[in-house]
């Protein structure tokens, strides 16, 4: 939903932005139709969109502990060693990783670390609600460069399109060819006994 919000961005922006930030809630997008939407649609789409995802993550980090964060290492592509890194530092500032950033990386942290269901969605709730009142905010502080980069984009929306879709496979390929393999899945060798014998030897 993500990727065809991102590439439909040149499309959505003008006409439909509710839309778009139901498809992909990303901090540019958030911005950038702050303006031209009421505040209340506006926090209920943005908060419901970006609290989707979350609840899976946590499952995963709270299900599959440490192979839930060696998975997410190896998706991140050239970025693979950030998870790793992060749950370095997820034991001291766990509480506060949340509450400032409730994505999807910091969620999946949240439940590999053991943290309480309760305290996880009380962070993650401010957080995010937080978050999108200071996006919408900011984004009506600029609201007169926001309207004229919309109305170009408007303007341009079919080449765009077709940038835009392009930077998006060139990024899908990149990050295909950047992700480490499982070492789980490479073959194994297995010593033999060479005294072992088959039952119909005996």
């Amino acid at each position: 939903m993500a990727t065809t919000g991102a590439a439909l961005t040149p499309s959505l922006l003008a006409h439909q932005p509710l839309l778009l930030i139901a498809m992909n809630p990303s901090i540019p997008h958030l911005i950038t139709v702050a303006p031209a939407t009421e505040w209340h649609a506006f926090v209920a789409v943005a908060v419901g969109r970006l609290l989707l995802s979350d609840p899976l993550y946590f499952a995963l980090g709270r299900w599959f502990g440490r192979d839930a964060v060696r998975w997410a290492s190896r998706k991140t592509g050239m970025l693979s060693s950030l998870p790793l890194t992060l749950e370095r530092s997820f034991a001291r500032w766990g509480s506060l990783m949340v509450l400032v950033s409730p994505y999807g990386i910091i969620c999946l942290l949240a439940g590999a670390a053991g943290m309480s269901r309760s305290r996880f969605w009380t962070l993650n709730l401010i957080g995010t609600v937080t978050l999108v009142g200071v996006l919408r905010l900011f984004g009506r502080s600029i609201s007169g460069p926001i309207a004229q980069l919309t109305a170009w984009v408007d303007a341009n929306s079919s080449w765009l399109t077709y940038v835009v879709v392009a930077l998006i496979l060139v990024g899908l390929v990149g990050r295909r060819l950047t992700q480490k393999p499982d070492p789980r899945g490479s073959d194994m060798e297995l010593p033999v006994n060479p005294k072992a014998r088959e039952p119909h030897d005996q």
